[in-house]
């Protein structure tokens, strides 16, 4: 997640409905990705979001339906077939959702975001003074997006001891390439307790 408008606003979002709207059970979550150019549409045509939104959820209903062991579809109220409970037992166990795994420290990062935009300005100008390892994806978008930030590292971070570009791979370095973040960390803790 990068701090972008659009993004940004799709946790805020995703926070309310986690915190707010959802109970707390496993939940599921589904994730629309929609084409720039049919956002716009969307942005100024509530007959073209709604269109769009109501193929979704239709999707995921139709999704719901298909992978539901809980008797046929349409049996009833929504709490008996998703209990499993009703006047005829089911042969087949109650629907279980898995909990997907939460964002909530990212979230929270966003959720607090001109919070800790507030709270940095005393850094302004500061310069990191530790030894220090940056470890970015080569194809990291947000290093382009922050080129000049990137390009004045030896600037505001005197003990940068490496740069370190990973090939293949993108904003998510940790998790895409795992083995080559854990090496790059492990070279850099050697050098600074070397040097210690």
């Amino acid at each position: 997640m990068c701090p972008s408008c659009n993004t940004r606003r799709m946790v805020e979002t995703a926070a309310h409905l986690t915190d707010h709207v959802f109970p707390r059970l496993p939940v599921r979550q589904w994730v629309l990705s929609v084409p720039k150019r049919l956002r716009y549409f969307m942005q100024r045509d509530r007959a073209v979001l709604g269109m769009v939104l109501r193929i979704f959820l239709r999707v995921i209903a139709q999704s719901l339906q298909t992978h539901c062991r809980c008797g046929a579809a349409g049996q009833g109220d929504p709490a008996h077939r998703r209990s499993g409970l009703g006047k005829t037992p089911s042969p087949h166990p109650p629907l279980r959702l898995q909990p997907e795994p939460t964002f909530t420290g990212p979230l929270n990062w966003y959720r607090n975001l001109d919070r800790n935009w507030e709270l940095m300005t005393q850094f302004k100008d500061a310069k990191i003074q530790v030894p220090t390892v940056f470890i970015s994806g080569e194809r990291d978008p947000v290093r382009f997006q922050t080129k000049r930030n990137f390009d004045e590292l030896p600037l505001n971070v005197p003990k940068l001891t490496k740069t370190v570009l990973i090939p293949e791979c993108g904003h998510w370095t940790q998790q895409e390439k795992p083995a080559q973040v854990n090496a790059a960390l492990l070279e850099f803790l050697r050098v600074v307790t070397a040097a210690t």
